[in-house]
């Protein structure tokens, strides 16, 4: 057996079997934070050729949701702009806006007015478009003016920084796995409070449910580096991926 390999690009621990290939089983998913699907609405956003932002949510499931209001963060602060239910919104840059760093949002309204306030993103918007961009100037494209502005100077080199793990602990191989000669990836949705402490750990898809207890094992006992929005530690989210691999 070769000691695990970790790989980057989010996290992949690599074990491998001297075992034969065998059919696996699915591990069974729990089912997701509804909060998190809440705030789960952004799409994809990238600057369009007048210097405007241009979120598409067209393939997001927007059952439940009434509206949501976007945030612009740039290096004096961040702007709020009203609330929209469009699949497709263009934001304009405020005057006196600096490269924008982030766009996320920052609410959520559902069709029964209930209102959840979002964690911050980290992601910035796109250099271009994709190529299957919406017009921006189509009927169903609603333009959003900011409302609301609020001072926050940035005080450090890397103000928004997703989520890592900074001590990747390897599973063991579970021996029934060896033993039935199962492999596959595991994948393990990691929630983090701002200390960088693992509040919770769900497997969110499994090649074997044998495969599951000690990747989530693993998962729980490595250590991680929360994200950072304006150079403050937030709760966050890291995927934690284990891949078992199996060796002819």
């Amino acid at each position: 057996m070769r000691v695990p390999i970790v790989l980057l690009s989010r996290l992949f621990l690599t074990l491998c079997l001297s075992v034969l290939p065998s059919v696996s089983a699915a591990a069974t998913t729990p089912p997701p934070d509804a909060g998190a699907i809440a705030c789960d609405q952004m799409g994809s956003s990238w600057f369009a050729p007048d210097g405007t932002i241009v979120i598409d949510r067209r393939k997001i499931d927007h059952s439940g949701v009434r509206d949501v209001t976007f945030r612009l963060d740039d290096t004096s602060g961040y702007w709020l702009y009203p609330p929209t239910s469009a699949a497709v919104v263009v934001l304009p840059l405020p005057d006196g806006a600096g490269k924008p760093l982030s766009v996320s949002i920052a609410r959520v309204t559902t069709v029964e007015g209930v209102a959840t306030v979002c964690a911050p993103s980290v992601d910035a918007p796109g250099a271009k478009p994709p190529a299957d961009a919406p017009a921006p100037d189509g009927p169903s494209v609603d333009r959003r003016v900011p409302v609301a502005h609020t001072a926050d100077p940035l005080t450090c080199d890397d103000p928004f920084a997703a989520a890592l793990v900074v001590n990747a602990v390897s599973p063991d191989v579970p021996p029934l796995a060896v033993q039935e000669g199962v492999s596959g990836i595991v994948r393990i949705l990691i929630k983090l409070d701002p200390d960088g402490r693992v509040t919770s750990a769900v497997v969110t898809k499994s090649a074997s449910s044998l495969l599951s207890p000690a990747a989530l094992s693993s998962a729980r006992r490595s250590q991680y580096r929360p994200a950072t929005f304006r150079c403050r530690p937030i709760a966050s989210e890291y995927t934690f991926v284990v891949e078992f691999a199996r060796r002819y």
